[in-house]
């Protein structure tokens, strides 16, 4: 079934690892890149041949040539962080939009959209984009499998690299510490492909994640763990992580960088996430096998590679 495959966001943490995955498949791998976009990880399996680059301006440019030449689409291409609804609108719901005008009449296999668990009780900007991007899909006529992962985390990943690399210190609040979804990234790679094969698949949503949610304090114990130290817990009142936030959103605007603090950033990490990954299970053959502890110290090891 995935005998050609293309791939937006490839360049990205999950992107890149999906390329690999569908690459061990045996899958012919085309990418759209963004003419500025650098190839990051991508550099030797294009300088291989083995993954093909089309450079476009938008996805309304996208090739009749490239288009009739594939059979199933990975949409991972989108904006995870971000301050304005504006800002997110246009980097996840027009995205998906220009994409899905630009397939209009191409026969798929399967159009895989990565969404977020967020998406399933929005409780931002971020996941109100999402699920938005995921409407217009559900109104489209194509044989679609949306998947919703949990946090991901794994070699490659920058949105968990700051707690990894403070080896176990953790700058805690009492919202901002609720347990919540992850997934190491093989073990969504190997989701992903289960849904992508699947006829069972068709026209439904996944969340993938493991079985168990964790704090981010569980998360940074494991990390000291695995470095042979002892973890520290620096407790922070709500006022100072509201206004990290505020501060945060001024960076932001001043100097068109996302920063790695904002309101919705701290409004996602108190949320109350809705997921289960028993649908998966029970359609797919679904099942989270790298353990939190395996995950980080597979992660470190990529780190230090």
């Amino acid at each position: 079934m995935l005998e050609k495959a293309l791939v937006t966001g490839s360049t990205g943490f999950i992107g890149s690892h999906l390329v690999d995955a569908l690459l061990k498949e045996e899958a012919e791998v085309h990418v759209l890149l963004r003419r500025e976009s650098k190839e990051g990880y991508l550099r030797e399996p294009i300088e291989r041949g083995v993954v093909i680059p089309h450079r476009i301006d938008n996805y309304l440019d996208i090739p009749s040539s490239v288009k009739e030449n594939v059979n199933c689409v990975f949409h991972l291409a989108g904006v995870t962080k971000g301050v304005t609804e504006e800002e997110f609108y246009e980097g996840n719901v027009v995205p998906t939009r220009d994409l899905l005008e630009s397939l209009e009449g191409i026969e798929l296999d399967r159009f895989v959209y990565f969404s977020s668990i967020d998406a399933n009780a929005p409780s931002g900007y971020y996941g109100e984009s999402k699920r938005e991007a995921e409407k217009i899909i559900e109104s489209e006529s194509i044989p679609f499998t949306i998947i919703r992962p949990g946090g991901v985390y794994g070699p490659r990943d920058k949105d968990y690299s700051t707690l990894f690399k403070l080896k176990g210190l953790f700058f805690s609040s009492r919202n901002m510490n609720r347990p919540h979804p992850l997934i190491y990234v093989d073990d969504l790679m190997d989701g992903t492909l289960k849904a992508a094969f699947s006829e069972n698949a068709v026209g439904k949503s996944y969340d993938l994640c493991n079985d168990e949610p964790v704090s981010l304090k569980e998360l940074s114990d494991v990390i000291a763990m695995q470095l042979g130290k002892k973890s520290s817990n620096i407790p922070l009142p709500e006022f100072v992580v509201h206004l990290a936030g505020i501060m945060g959103d001024m960076y932001s605007h001043l100097s068109g960088r996302s920063s790695l603090i904002n309101t919705q950033k701290i409004s996602l990490l108190k949320s109350d996430f809705k997921y289960s990954n028993i649908p998966a299970k029970r359609d797919l053959g679904f099942e989270p096998k790298i353990s939190l502890e395996e995950g980080v110290r597979r992660t470190l090891e990529g780190y230090d590679s």
